[in-house]
């Protein structure tokens, strides 16, 4: 069947157009304009990241600047109050300041005793164990008093055992401290070690 008019042709043709201006409408909007929308927004959205990461990077280089201060503060410190050391023969003097500190910090001593020393270069090293019994807050505190009042001695380990406290009374902790005593060089005398041997 035939069409005389040929109008069936021009539609097919009118559909087969509208059909590729669409596409190519679509194509447009989807590589043309709907990219610079979205291009737009990454550039937004990069211009928003980039000055966050600025604003760290200000706040880290801040820091860093007040760590070095810090740091150069503690070294000059550290050059200026340097930490004088007893003699060896000393030691008894050393572990009576042990135990009355520990007795103002409310602790009861059990023992305070002396190992055998070893040298260490510029030092020598006196290993020492105190045990007794005391609240966990007193420790705590004759620890922290320990650093301030007797640089010269360092916390080891610090081994509790807990013992119950008694009505309205805190828990009482049965303790082992094991430190070590910095004193000078022990000087030596036809190859004995001359004021340091208990």
């Amino acid at each position: 069947m035939s069409n005389p008019t040929g109008l069936g042709k021009v539609r097919k043709i009118d559909a087969a157009g509208v059909g590729a201006a669409l596409v190519i409408s679509a194509l447009v909007l989807g590589l043309g304009v709907l990219p610079g929308v979205d291009a737009a927004e990454a550039a937004r959205q990069a211009d928003i990241e980039r000055a966050a990461l600025e604003a760290q990077a200000q706040q880290s280089s801040a820091k860093a600047s007040t760590l070095r201060q810090a740091v150069a503060q503690t070294e000059a410190e550290l050059h200026t109050a340097r930490l004088a050391l007893l003699p060896a023969a000393v030691l008894n003097r050393r572990l009576s300041d042990l135990a009355v500190l520990a007795e103002a910090s409310g602790l009861s001593i059990d023992s305070v005793e002396p190992g055998t020393g070893r040298s260490a270069g510029l030092v020598h090293r006196w290993p020492l164990v105190m045990s007794g019994s005391g609240a966990y807050h007193d420790l705590a505190d004759y620890v922290s008093a320990l650093r301030g009042r007797l640089g010269d001695v360092a916390v080891i380990a610090v081994v509790l055992d807990r013992v119950a406290g008694s009505d309205g009374e805190p828990p009482i902790a049965r303790f082992r401290l094991e430190m070590e005593w910095f004193s000078l060089p022990v000087e030596r005398a036809g190859g004995a070690e001359v004021g340091g041997g208990l």
